[in-house]
């Protein structure tokens, strides 16, 4: 006969989850281990009262004045787990190929299932094994830690119906997954606490979080010591809720975010050497909506990604655009204030894509902003934006909108600036000011219009019109600039 645990402390157990200490629970067994140092789980002996089953609390190990670590084999508690201080519980499979610990709650008065992992000490979960809470909600409290040696916390591994993830209070940390990539039901993480990615070379995956549910982070997760963090959504999305939350790649690792991650709000931010890469590894692309980047965003060759809302730029957004092409697309009107937009290559690319760009940032260097001649696309300059790489090409083209210059439209240190006015791409400058520095140039094409601005030159610099181009500048300021008028092209004032 098991022992049983009173009303009053199996309700203590689930206090954690708001609400549910005030329902109505019945009796609930208990059985405690009593086994050897690295003892094996699925040794009826090592238990008070027999290995935990159904409707049973397995406790690890009670507080009893010698630690213990407990191997786990395998098996499945329908309703929790508490290990106390100083204690372990190592889900392993030394003689089989795969181990998991399921943990499930029970359904009460119809409500979803409600499941409690009280880890006060540390539970490690090793290659090809999983931690999988099965309950509609699952809660890690007691403020111990989850190590992943390559290991995976799922949610629900072949069920249906929502269920989710509450880290309360545990330290998760190591390399491995949370999430799962073939569970049928949409499963939700909800962090409260830390997140560590931590393991030199290796990659914590936060994986497949699709659906309303998602991953909401209100604490920090993060990835030091040259580790990877790596977020990944799915072809139909993934959501990651971060408002009042923070990603972070302290020095010399990283964050990558990846494969139609959505983030929402939030701070991303960068220690030392760390970046947040956001690149997409297939046709599906990140999206950013409405957060702060405190840090070094990065997007190598081949990657893409979507800007939503408003994005408040307190670091640098690099793009890389060497052998490949590194884009950033605007969905809507996307305002980018603050911090610095680097283009490294001429594959850089800024794209509208039908929709609007607002720049109150310093956005500087070579490659693309818009699609030239494409419908719809608009650029609203606040801020700076500058071609400043020697010999090369900064190509900036509007589209059947008007774009806006309020700021400073920029050529210098050897660097050259082309505005294109395929398919009525014109400019309306009243307030704004077009710069050509020694050495450097502004050069109009496909038929640009500048409507009001000022012109300013410096020694060689020149504002010009292409070969056999045409142009026209109406209420426009030439301040003492140099304006040159190539062969068989026409300029109109």
């Amino acid at each position: 006969m098991k022992r049983r645990i009173s009303r009053a402390a199996s309700a203590a157990v689930l206090s954690a989850i708001s609400g549910v200490a005030s329902l109505s629970f019945g009796q609930l067994s208990t059985s405690t281990y009593i086994g050897p140092f690295n003892g094996s789980w699925n040794n009826a002996a090592y238990w008070n009262n027999g290995i935990p089953s159904n409707g049973d609390l397995a406790v690890i190990d009670g507080g009893a004045p010698a630690n213990s670590a407990v191997v786990h084999v395998t098996g499945y508690i329908p309703f929790g787990l508490i290990i106390t201080p100083g204690d372990r519980l190592n889900v392993t499979a030394p003689h089989i190929s795969t181990s998991f610990l399921s943990v499930s709650g029970s359904t009460i008065g119809g409500l979803a299932a409600i499941t409690t992992v009280n880890n006060a000490g540390t539970i490690t979960v090793a290659t090809n094994n999983a931690l999988n809470p099965t309950a509609g909600t699952a809660s890690l409290i007691g403020g111990g830690t989850i190590l992943l040696e390559n290991g995976t916390i799922t949610c629900g591994i072949g069920t249906t119906g929502v269920l989710r993830l509450v880290n309360v209070n545990n330290l998760i940390r190591g390399y491995g997954s949370i999430g799962e990539t073939f569970s049928l039901a949409p499963p939700s993480f909800y962090n409260q606490n830390i997140v560590r990615a931590d393991v030199a070379g290796q990659t914590l995956n936060i994986l497949r979080f699709s659906g309303a549910a998602g991953v909401t982070n209100t604490n920090l997760m993060h990835a030091t010591n040259g580790a990877t963090l790596g977020i990944a959504g799915t072809p139909v999305g993934g959501d990651f809720f971060n408002t009042g939350g923070t990603i972070r790649a302290d020095n010399g690792s990283f964050v990558h975010i990846r494969d139609n991650a959505r983030i929402y709000g939030g701070t991303l931010s960068t220690t030392g050497t760390g970046q947040i890469i956001i690149a997409s590894t297939t046709t599906f692309g990140p999206q950013i909506n409405g957060v702060t980047n405190a840090g070094n965003i990065v997007t190598p060759d081949g990657g893409a990604w979507y800007a939503i809302g408003t994005i408040t730029n307190n670091g640098s957004i690099n793009l890389v655009g060497g052998a490949g092409t590194s884009e950033m697309y605007m969905a809507g009107l996307t305002s980018i204030e603050g911090g610095t937009i680097n283009m490294n290559g001429d594959g850089a690319g800024i794209r509208l894509a039908g929709f609007a760009f607002r720049n109150v940032s310093y956005t500087r260097g070579r490659g693309t902003i818009g699609f030239p001649g494409a419908p719809g696309q608009q650029i609203i300059n606040h801020g700076t934006i500058v071609a400043d790489i020697p010999g090369a090409e900064l190509l900036v083209g509007g589209g059947t909108f008007s774009s806006t210059n309020t700021g400073l439209i920029r050529a210098t240190n050897g660097g050259f600036l082309t505005l294109d006015g395929t398919n009525g791409g014109n400019w309306f400058s009243s307030a704004g000011t077009f710069q050509a520095d020694n050495n450097s140039g502004i050069t109009l094409i496909n038929g640009q219009s500048l409507g009001g601005g000022t012109l300013f030159t410096s020694g060689t610099g020149v504002m010009s019109v292409g070969a056999s181009e045409t142009a026209t500048l109406q209420n426009f300021t030439n301040s003492g600039g140099n304006i040159f008028v190539s062969k068989s092209a026409t300029l109109n004032v």
